[in-house]
């Protein structure tokens, strides 16, 4: 089984790294375009696009990574840190791959819970019904949904360094 621990530290890293590039491109890139677009039903069909993209692409990648972090938790079992000698050494490689996973792994649960009822009801609606929501409804919803993906990209970024950090303490 250690053939696999390169590929699924390959896997896991570039994965995480994928979906908090692909959300800090949709926040700071995609958002601000579309919101430069005169037409409300514009911008909205234009935010839907995006967010399908977004929906069919993220919850594969995030999964497969999460799921090559946890492989990589499971293998690195009985693996110092930088901190032998304590009870609890959250560098042990274990750890920081378990961290990694359950950041990445959380993405889901925050865009159901906290991200759904920008997404679900009127963005969705202005996309399919032109003229449902005025210029400043839209703008707002479409700002709102930004700041929420802004805070969503962390759980990314963490997963990323965490198995940068998990890696490097493994190779040790």
């Amino acid at each position: 089984m250690d053939f696999l621990i390169p590929i699924a530290q390959v896997v896991s890293i570039t994965g995480s790294g994928f979906i908090a590039g692909f959300g800090y491109a949709c926040s700071f890139v995609s958002m601000p375009v579309i919101l430069s677009a005169v037409a409300p039903d514009l911008q909205a069909k234009q935010w839907l696009a995006t967010y399908k993209i977004g929906a069919r692409t993220g919850p594969p990648v995030s999964a497969v990574s999460a799921l090559s972090f946890a492989f990589l938790a499971y293998q690195s079992t009985g693996r110092k840190g930088s901190y032998p000698d304590s009870s609890l050494d959250l560098t042990e490689p274990w750890a920081l791959y378990t961290a990694a996973a359950v950041a990445l792994i959380s993405i889901v649960p925050y865009t159901l819970i906290v991200m759904k009822q920008t997404t679900n009801n009127p963005l969705t609606a202005a996309a399919a019904k032109p003229g449902s929501l005025s210029s400043a409804q839209t703008k707002a919803l479409i700002q709102r949904w930004t700041r929420q993906n802004n805070f969503r990209q962390v759980f990314g970024f963490a997963g990323t360094a965490l198995g940068i950090m998990a890696t490097v303490m493994r190779s040790r």
